[in-house]
């Protein structure tokens, strides 16, 4: 209670980290105490020069309209990374003030698989603004995720990185490119190596066999990617668990 008390002794703050940072089990049980959810609440008030919010905290869950209601300045940064999102949060969200000044939202870890039709309604609301979108870690079914990027993600027409880190077919990641490939100003875009990757190299027991897999994968990735029309240069990160490989391709 102290650092929320502590809050309001720098009202012109313009960003604020409430992150768990590995005490996610005291933070999350310091919100089932009611004192303290009324003062963090409470503390939001004060801070009316506030942009950027991140707030990591799994209590977040069923709660985030009561903790941000009296948030009066719209945010311009919202993180809400393993936060436990539900349908009622979502919909919070998307009645809120920030849907229309929010240009940088993640989303990331919240198993959104199963919020679909919230999360698209939420997005849709805040296409004209988004530059940068993390829906990565959310359990996604690729038809679900392919959904959302079908339905409003390609309709943002000011998004430049999006982070997928969900595990799909190398040919499904083909698929999302190409729906990708219609955003003017999309740029970056973070994945995972595809589920036919992680089968194909678990098997793999020499380490030269490995690297030199490793290689062909990216290169035939490239090759895949670089069939899609257009000629703007993306920058894609595969996420590894050794190294970050950056390609640059041609969408």
């Amino acid at each position: 209670m102290y650092t929320f008390n502590l809050v309001n002794k720098f009202p012109n703050i313009q960003e604020l980290n409430l992150s768990a940072f590995g005490q996610e089990s005291f933070l999350s049980s310091l919100l089932d105490n009611t004192s303290v959810l009324n003062t963090l609440s409470n503390s939001f008030a004060e801070l009316k020069q506030l942009k950027r919010l991140r707030l990591n905290i799994p209590g977040c869950k069923h709660r985030l309209a009561f903790i941000l209601k009296n948030l009066t300045n719209p945010l311009e940064y919202l993180n809400l990374t393993s936060c436990g999102l539900v349908e009622q949060d979502l919909d919070f969200l998307t009645s809120s003030i920030h849907t229309s000044t929010i240009n940088n939202l993640v989303l990331s870890n919240n198993d959104l698989n199963n919020q679909c039709d919230a999360l698209i309604k939420l997005l849709k609301k805040m296409r004209s603004n988004i530059q940068v979108l993390d829906l990565g870690c959310n359990s996604f079914q690729f038809d679900v995720y392919f959904k959302i990027v079908n339905e409003v993600i390609v309709n943002m027409d000011n998004l430049r990185m999006l982070v997928t880190l969900d595990v799909f077919k190398f040919d499904n990641y083909v698929k999302l490119a190409e729906k990708l490939s219609l955003l003017n100003n999309f740029v970056s875009w973070r994945i995972n190596y595809s589920s036919d990757y992680y089968e194909k190299s678990a098997k793999i027991k020499n380490r030269y066999k490995f690297k030199k897999f490793k290689q062909d994968y990216i290169e035939a990735l490239e090759r895949r990617l670089a069939t899609i029309n257009g000629s703007r240069s993306v920058k894609i990160t595969i996420n590894d668990p050794d190294l970050n490989f950056i390609l640059n391709e041609i969408f």
